[in-house]
């Protein structure tokens, strides 16, 4: 009594939500594409910055995406690894830094890679190959970070507590009417300083 109900947690991703492709599938990258790897359900954002950056660069690029379990498995080699190779689509010698997802694979030649992790620290890495995010300019920068950052507040936790269409609908009209307006403005007032 007096306590407060608590959700559980989701139900873990199976394989038949799978998108683009997963450890089991991928025979391996081409030699100097980038590949980022993140689970395979598609309620989260967090590919598609990265995805369209890399389009706009020209840079080889893939996305890898895991199911709950495998994810698990890969967290659990990059922590038992001594001489971790940074290579997320190998269960041998991985590393995922900070044992999160989404994950970077960056070649960095002679067949080697390593791993960037972190969504804004990937986002940004991506805008620099684009040519879309200032090097010599910490102010711009800060700039560039600031709408990056303001971005997030489109997050919305709800998305993964909805239970049904409609509470997705739901939260997808918030986001549309509600929260989405005030950020775009934001975001004008912030490019036209």
């Amino acid at each position: 009594a007096g306590k407060t109900p608590v959700d559980p947690p989701p139900p873990p991703i199976t394989a038949s939500a799978a998108a683009t492709t997963t450890t089991a599938a991928m025979a391996g990258p081409a030699e100097g594409t980038h590949v980022l790897t993140y689970f395979s359900h598609r309620a989260s954002s967090r590919c598609d910055v990265t995805e369209l950056l890399f389009a706009m660069s020209g840079k080889p690029f893939a996305i890898q995406r895991l199911v709950w379990a495998d994810f698990v498995r890969l967290r659990t080699a990059s922590r038992e690894a001594d001489a971790a190779t940074g290579d997320p689509a190998s269960t041998e010698n991985v590393s995922l830094p900070h044992g999160q997802l989404p994950v970077l694979s960056v070649p960095v030649g002679g067949g080697k890679v390593t791993c960037i992790g972190q969504n804004k620290t990937i986002v940004r890495y991506a805008a620099k190959l684009a040519g879309m995010y200032p090097n010599d300019d910490p102010l711009c920068a800060a700039r560039a970070d600031s709408v990056l950052d303001r971005l997030d507040d489109l997050a919305v936790t709800r998305w993964y507590l909805a239970k049904d269409a409609a509470g997705k609908a739901d939260v997808l009209r918030d986001i549309v009417e509600e929260r989405l307006p005030p950020i775009c403005s934001d975001i004008d007032l912030m490019v036209r300083e």
